[in-house]
This record gives structure tokens, sequence and C-alpha cells, in this order.
């Protein structure tokens, strides 16, 4: 992986950088920035939407870009002794963001929601620490609880016999 990463950055150093900083700048623009608004503000979010914002334009980007002044048609350009630059932009994110934006709308419009309650998903305890359940008290009486055999008396007793052989100190109270 590493010796293919060297030779393509060795392959690339004749190129023009430019290109692949205004690539990266209406990628990130075009495709991240509606999905992220439309997360955050956006109630009838679905699947779709995002979907549709990230892919569309992400490939919206791609495909204007390639017919740019700088991939084509100037001595600075990508492939400088061939002209097939139609779209007269540096960065095609002017373009490609509000494209990005409607096909987000687009797709939140024409798909149904991702699950039959309603728009809003709560994914509570899902993340890396989720948060563990309580065990359910021992209601049948076996002396069980979901934790294993031992007997649900005994965590009160053990309790207790610890706090009694504390020694306690003069002047200083503890909870």
């Amino acid at each position: 992986m590493s010796a293919a990463g060297i030779a393509l950055t060795y392959a690339a150093l004749a190129w023009n950088m430019q290109m692949f900083g205004w690539v990266a700048l209406a990628l990130a623009a075009s495709s991240l920035l509606p999905a992220l608004v439309y997360s955050l503000f956006w109630g009838r979010l679905t699947e779709r939407c995002l979907l549709w914002t990230l892919a569309g334009g992400a490939a919206c980007v791609l495909v204007l870009q390639a017919f740019t002044p700088v991939v084509s048609g100037l001595p600075s350009s990508l492939l400088p002794h061939h002209d097939f630059a139609w779209l007269p932009l540096q960065s095609v994110a002017p373009v490609s963001i509000p494209v990005g934006f409607a096909l987000g709308w687009l797709g939140s419009v024409t798909g149904r929601p991702s699950h039959p309650g309603g728009d809003t998903v709560v994914l509570r305890g899902t993340g890396p620490f989720p948060r563990r359940r309580r065990a359910a008290p021992d209601t049948a009486g076996t002396g069980r609880d979901d934790h294993g055999p031992e007997l649900a008396a005994a965590p009160a007793a053990a309790s207790t016999a610890s706090a009694s052989a504390r020694p306690s100190r003069p002047g200083r109270s503890r909870p």
C-alpha cells in the first residue's frame, strides 16, 4: 500500500496541485455540508436524503470539475494539450453546493420516513460507551438475580459488615 502511494506521489510531481485542492474543497462543501445541515436542522431527514446528498454532491463535483480550465485548456492545467473546458470556473462549488442541497431535499420529499413512528430516531446508549442496564430484581423468590446464582440478600449483608469493620477516626465523619 505504501509503495503504491509513493509511486502515485512521484508520478504526480509534475501535475498542477491546484486541481486537487479545488476538488477537495468542492467535495467537502457539496456533499458533507448539505448532509450536516440537513441532519442538524431538517426534521424530515431520511436515509434517501442523506444518500442523495452525499453521492449526488460528490458525483456533481467530479463530473463538473472535469470540464473546468483546471483540468484542460490552459498551460497550467492538468491536461494542457487538450481543451474540453466549457465551464469557466476554477472551482465548481458555486454550482455543486446548491445541487447537493437540492438533491437532499428531493430525496427527503420522495422517500418515506425511516421508521413508522415518525421522523426522529433517538440512539441512546449506542455510542462507544453504551450504558449498561441494571439487573431486574428477583421477584420469583428463587434467590437469584440476573447476575448469577448469588443470593439476593448477600450484597446487603456484605455492605453492612464492611461498614462496621471500618475504624472510625475522631474528628472526621464519613458519609
